[in-house]
């Protein structure tokens, strides 16, 4: 219950980044998404073919992100309902993770409260093109949660997952 509260706090707290559209970078990542076929879909998962970018290989939360928005005619509100939804989920195993490491639901309320209301998450829910964070952290967090929970299988897949979302991902240790 506790943790819905927390939930609901974030989400009234947060809830104008509802009615952004898009902005900057958003246009090229819109663009860059622009497929028409299931090769050019799934052309966003080969490093090789995937859309020229800067740099970077996002196809979780970059390119299939974005897809979804044309799927919707080019609204921004269902890819803010997606990161509102993965956002709650980072909540979720924020605290679950903090439940694991410091064994006091006191202190994981705490941890994960704090996480909720961060001023950091204005831009991760209100610019969609910074949605590689807010993914990032999902993966990052599973791959974690579940490595500590000796299910090496499916910490290793969570870490690729988390690799595809964003590139600073390396930094998770291989199950």
């Amino acid at each position: 219950m506790k943790l819905k509260l927390i939930c609901l706090l974030a989400f009234l707290l947060f809830l104008p980044s509802l009615g952004n559209f898009f902005t900057r970078d958003d246009f090229l990542e819109l663009r860059l998404a622009d497929v028409h076929s299931v090769a050019g879909f799934l052309n966003f998962f080969d490093p090789i073919h995937a859309p020229e970018r800067m740099g970077s290989y996002r196809p979780l939360t970059t390119q299939a992100y974005f897809f979804v928005s044309h799927l919707f005619n080019l609204s921004p509100i269902p890819l803010h309902i997606i990161s509102f939804i993965v956002f709650f989920a980072d909540i979720y195993l924020i605290h679950r993770l903090a439940k694991i490491i410091l064994r006091n639901e006191k202190s994981a309320l705490i941890s994960t409260f704090l996480y909720a209301v961060s001023a950091t998450h204005f831009a991760h829910l209100y610019w969609t093109a910074i949605f590689q964070e807010t993914g990032l952290i999902l993966f990052f967090l599973l791959s974690v949660i579940l490595f500590l929970e000796k299910r090496g299988i499916l910490s290793f897949l969570a870490l690729v997952a988390a690799l595809m979302s964003k590139e600073t991902a390396i930094m998770i240790p291989p199950c």
